[in-house]
């Protein structure tokens, strides 16, 4: 059973399709993908892991999702009250982000950027191709 995992075995969620996506992500994230430090949390509503992608970097939360769970913007700003009220401020990045795994049923993830209001865009010299 996949809920055997060792880093698994005090999650709270009784979502069994959340935690189930979250050990995908947990695997994905540190045996595919090679991150750093990742832990795994949950609350009552959510399981969510902290992790590094690169050793010197700042944690950031990884919310693992069903792919058919429905979502909308009032979902994804409960995800961020949520993780605000969880995280502490030494595990949670002050510009806060979060990264939204979405897991299909054949184990495919797929990660977006989610920032808790708007970002301006990073600015990039444009290169010689497109000047």
């Amino acid at each position: 059973m996949a809920f055997s995992h060792p880093k698994f075995t005090n999650i709270k969620s009784q979502n069994t399709l959340q935690r189930s996506a979250a050990v995908h992500a947990y695997r994905d994230l540190t045996e595919v993908k090679s991150w750093h430090d990742v832990t795994v949390q949950s609350c009552e509503q959510l399981v969510y892991l902290l992790a590094r992608e690169h050793a010197e970097d700042e944690n950031v939360c990884v919310v693992p999702t069903p792919a058919q769970d429905p979502l909308s913007p009032l979902k994804i700003d409960d995800l961020f009250k949520t993780l605000a009220q969880t995280t502490s401020q030494t595990e949670r990045p002050q510009t806060f982000r979060l990264i939204l795994a979405l897991v299909d049923t054949d184990t495919t993830v797929v990660y977006y950027n989610l920032y808790n209001g708007i970002q301006p865009p990073i600015e990039e010299p444009l290169s010689r191709k497109h000047r």
